[in-house]
């Protein structure tokens, strides 16, 4: 697994590639995060456009970087998720604590009081 860090208006977006498996997704996101928390509380956007697989380990990352963020009143928002990882996040009730959007300017617009963000759209299927 791949992660690229870009900040897109005030969020900073991490561009996932790749199978969130392990040893793969093994501390990775928690890294990123961790690198971007240092500056007080933030909105992190994971781009999931590019991930082809999730497993365990990977749904871990994802409860790891929504409570680091939680701990300094930042937020985390997944966006542009394929449907057969959306389906596994919905399965282990993680939407109950995960915000789940379509695109990138979707996650960012919503947390947001600033002029809308305008993006390209998400390779990923949704259907």
């Amino acid at each position: 697994m791949r992660v690229n860090e870009r900040q897109f208006g005030d969020a900073t977006v991490l561009d996932l590639a790749g199978p969130m498996v392990t040893p793969q997704a093994d501390g990775m996101i928690k890294a990123a995060v961790r690198r971007q928390v240092r500056g007080g509380p933030r909105l992190v956007v994971i781009n999931f456009g590019s991930v082809t697989s999730i497993d365990a380990a990977g749904l871990g990352e994802l409860i790891a970087a929504f409570t680091t963020l939680q701990r300094v009143g930042g937020t985390l928002r997944l966006a542009c998720v394929p449907k057969r990882i959306r389906d596994v996040i919905e399965i282990t009730h993680l939407t109950s604590i995960l915000d789940i959007f379509d695109c990138v300017e979707d996650a960012v617009n919503e947390t947001t009081d600033a002029d809308p963000i305008v993006a390209r759209g998400c390779a990923a299927s949704y259907g």
